[in-house]
């Protein structure tokens, strides 16, 4: 592993390269993997990694209080610099040749931007989560908008492919008053029965965990008070818990 320091607001926070050469930086809104690492405002900098090719690069984008929101925009199948500005609701985006692409205004103020793939055409879809009614507001990429009802206020959105084991993305949410899981597939609208994994005050980060199952994104809790991973497979197994990180860290998951 490669371990590096970005400092934010007089704080150091580590960043680590696995075997793999990338990995991402990981909020609480849920924000989608990707092979962009990022902590929110450093410097107006999004850094990207790549330890197979040697390559390490920063990139201004955004400004003070925007949230990164990288994912494949453009289509092409790589990674994008992207941010979602709260103040104007306006998603900005430069791609990873470095082409500013306009402006897209998505979203409301107190709005969670949830950014993935949910008609399953390889391209990102800008997407938020309005906590004040529950509701999911997706702008395709292929055509058109998608409204969903689905959660409600004090949900942590964690859209993910719990469903199916091609990329496309489900709307899911952790509830933390009973540390359950909802999830809605976007192909169907189909609710899913609600799964109890985790504790009030973890992290949730779904992800596809290596030899924990078939394709489908496993439901995943990072746990601030003992630095412990625990990982619900998508078949409902319960796999060795990991020991990793302690309170205060950033968990990360891809």
């Amino acid at each position: 592993m490669v371990r590096e320091e970005v400092r934010w607001r007089s704080r150091l926070y580590d960043i680590v390269r696995d075997h793999r050469g990338y990995s991402c930086a990981r909020t609480l809104h849920g924000l989608s993997p990707s092979r962009l690492w990022h902590v929110p405002a450093v410097n107006r900098l999004l850094v990207c990694s790549d330890r197979r090719r040697g390559e390490s690069t920063a990139r201004a984008v955004g400004r003070f209080g925007d949230i990164p929101v990288p994912g494949q925009y453009g289509g092409d199948g790589r990674t994008d610099y992207a941010v979602w500005r709260p103040s104007d609701q306006r998603w900005y985006v430069k791609t990873a040749e470095g082409t500013q692409l306009p402006a897209v205004p998505w979203g409301a103020t107190g709005d969670i931007p949830v950014p993935a793939d949910y008609d399953g055409d390889g391209i990102t879809d800008m997407a938020v989560f309005r906590p004040s009614n529950g509701t999911w507001y997706v702008r395709k990429s292929s055509s058109g908008t998608a409204t969903v009802a689905f959660g409600a206020s004090g949900d942590i959105p964690v859209p993910a492919g719990f469903t199916t084991t091609t990329a496309r993305a489900d709307y899911g949410i952790f509830r933390p008053s009973n540390a359950r899981w909802y999830v809605k597939s976007s192909a169907t609208l189909t609710e899913q029965p609600s799964v109890a994994w985790g504790a009030t005050g973890d992290a949730p980060l779904p992800a596809r965990i290596r030899g924990a199952g078939d394709a489908r994104a496993d439901k995943v809790v990072w746990r601030p008070s003992n630095g412990t991973w625990y990982v619900l497979s998508a078949e409902g197994v319960s796999q060795p818990s990991v020991v990793w990180g302690r309170s205060g860290d950033i968990p990360m998951a891809r």
